[in-house]
C-alpha cells in the first residue's frame, strides 16, 4: 500500500490535512473562549479591587410635611369630584374657600350677592303689615257712621 492508500481508493494525505485543519479550529476556538472568560473575569472581578460597602447611617425621624415641587407635562383629575347645586341664582360676592381646600357638608363655599333679595324681603314686609291692617279693618264690628254711609250709598243706587 502506497502512502496515495490506492487501493482503497482513499487520499490519506488529505485526510492528514483535514484534520489537522479541524484540530487547528478547534485550537483556535478553544483560545479564543478562554481568552474571553480570562477578559470577563479581569473586568467583572478586577484583582486587587474590593467593593466598596458604605457604612450603615442612623437618622432620628420626626413627623412633618415634605414639599416637592416636580415639573411635568399632562393633565390631571381629581380623584373625586360633585356638580354643584343652588337654590337660587345670583352674583357672587366673594368665594370662602380655594382649589384643593377641604370642605365638609354644610361649609359655606360662597355667598351671593343679597341686596336685591334684602329690597324684596323689605317690600314684602311692608305689604304683609298693610295686609294684616285692611284684614283688621274687615273683621272689626262696623261703626254706625259706616253702617249710615254703606246705607245711603245704596239707597242713592236704587234711585237711579
Amino acid at each position: 500500500m502506497d502512502a496515495q492508500g490506492s487501493e482503497a481508493g482513499i487520499d490519506i494525505d488529505a485526510l492528514i490535512r483535514r484534520r489537522g485543519s479541524r484540530r487547528r479550529w478547534l485550537a483556535l476556538a478553544a483560545a479564543a473562549a478562554v481568552a474571553a472568560a480570562a477578559i470577563a473575569w479581569w473586568l467583572l472581578a478586577r484583582p486587587g479591587e474590593s467593593v466598596a460597602t458604605p457604612d450603615p447611617q442612623r437618622a432620628e425621624a420626626v413627623a412633618g410635611r415634605i414639599t416637592a415641587t416636580v415639573e411635568l407635562s399632562g393633565s390631571a383629575a381629581a380623584a373625586r369630584s360633585a356638580d354643584l347645586g343652588f337654590a337660587a341664582a345670583g352674583i357672587v360676592a366673594s368665594v370662602a374657600v380655594e382649589a384643593g381646600d377641604e370642605v365638609r357638608a354644610g361649609d359655606v363655599l360662597a355667598r351671593l350677592d343679597d341686596r336685591g333679595a334684602r329690597r324684596r324681603l323689605e317690600t314684602s314686609e311692608v305689604q304683609l303689615r298693610q295686609a294684616r291692617l285692611r284684614l283688621g279693618q274687615l273683621t272689626a264690628a262696623p261703626e254706625a257712621a259706616d253702617i249710615a254711609a254703606a246705607l245711603q250709598a245704596i239707597a242713592q243706587a236704587e234711585a237711579q
